[in-house]
């Protein structure tokens, strides 16, 4: 059975290891946030055909 601090200890090193990754995950995010717009507007010509193959649309001049 754990004691009072032991069980302290573990749960502050499990919650420093948390804060870790949820930085990396706020800092890949950060960096992918103007991706998605660029990935969006870019499958806006890209049309699917009816055996799902990818077609690039024609662009207005």
């Amino acid at each position: 059975m754990f004691k009072d601090e032991d069980l302290i200890d573990e749960l502050c090193t499990e919650l420093q290891q948390l804060c870790t990754e949820l930085e990396k995950v706020k800092t890949v995010s950060e960096e992918n946030r103007g991706r998605g717009i660029t990935e969006s507007r870019r499958r806006q010509h890209i049309d699917y055909t009816i055996d799902r193959t990818r077609a690039i649309k024609e662009q207005e001049p």
